[in-house]
């Protein structure tokens, strides 16, 4: 019995999507990331500042510590290199690819009128463009950004992006390898 339970938990976790929620907050004197709801990153609190605080503590005074790598290793880089394009081909042409779900407000202004207009409309472009963007990469199930521009304010700058990755562990399994394949051997060639 404990062995059916432990095989439907290990089937539940490829089958069943986890999400994977950040959101980015940044106004005039604040700035934030948090991952689920743990704070990365924040002027008061965030893992990132306690770990870029702490000095290091853990000096080793040995330095003759000899450290062996195995040339044979199955994951040995040495004549290897990360070929981007065809990551990139290998991952826009994925049929299994993670959910996307993105929500977003952005606030600005300049100090001219005009300028805030100019802006707004270049924003406005920038929509559809990030859409197909993400679509490459993830399926994205929705994706809304909203734009406020302020005319008669000062220079000001607000965003809040919320967004959820849904992906499960097959998913993951699934990128890891497209991006292991996209590693290409790198040709030697001798000097003339």
């Amino acid at each position: 019995m404990v062995i059916i339970i432990i095989v439907s938990c290990i089937l539940l976790l490829f089958l069943l999507p986890i999400p994977l929620k950040i959101t980015i907050y940044k106004n005039k004197a604040y700035f934030h990331i948090k991952v689920f709801n743990l704070v990365l990153l924040s002027p008061e609190k965030g893992i990132l500042n306690d770990l870029l605080k702490k000095p290091n503590e853990k000096k080793s005074s040995n330095k003759n510590i000899n450290t062996k790598v195995n040339k044979h290793n199955l994951f040995s880089k040495k004549n290897k290199k990360l070929s981007l394009i065809s990551l990139y081909r290998s991952i826009t042409n994925n049929k299994f690819r993670p959910w996307f779900k993105l929500k977003g407000e952005l606030d600005f202004a300049f100090n001219d009128a005009a300028y805030t207009a100019i802006g707004y409309g270049l924003l406005c472009n920038l929509n559809p463009i990030l859409f197909a963007v993400f679509n490459q990469i993830f399926s994205v199930k929705k994706f809304k950004l909203q734009i406020n521009p302020h005319f008669n304010e000062d220079k000001i700058l607000n965003f809040t992006i919320s967004s959820i990755i849904y992906f499960n562990l097959a998913h993951a399994i699934r990128i890891l390898y497209l991006i292991y394949n996209s590693f290409e051997n790198i040709e030697e060639v001798s000097p003339v």
